[in-house]
């Protein structure tokens, strides 16, 4: 076997592992993708927690190298008051 199909197959058993682990998480509704140890993740969830925990959770699995997270937020907005607060 070649080291492309090698890691292909090494990208595609991460894949299935890390979708396998963020739909038993119940976080939302996602999608995963994985080249060259390079992860991207989209999809939906309620909350920016939510988003920030999917990132950190794939970068907990070996053989990640980096994470691109095209998640959208779709249940929580930010209003005027709330942002001047964190500030």
């Amino acid at each position: 076997m070649d080291e492309q199909l090698e890691q292909e197959a090494k990208d595609g058993e991460l894949a299935h592992e890390i979708s396998r682990h963020l739909h038993n998480s119940d976080i939302g509704e996602l999608h995963v993708s994985v080249k060259g140890g390079y992860v991207t993740v989209s999809g939906t969830v309620d909350n920016f927690s939510d988003k920030r925990t999917v990132t950190t959770e794939i970068q907990g699995f070996g053989g990640v190298r980096g994470v691109t997270n095209l998640i959208k937020v779709i249940g929580e907005s930010v209003t005027p008051v709330d942002s001047d607060s964190n500030i």
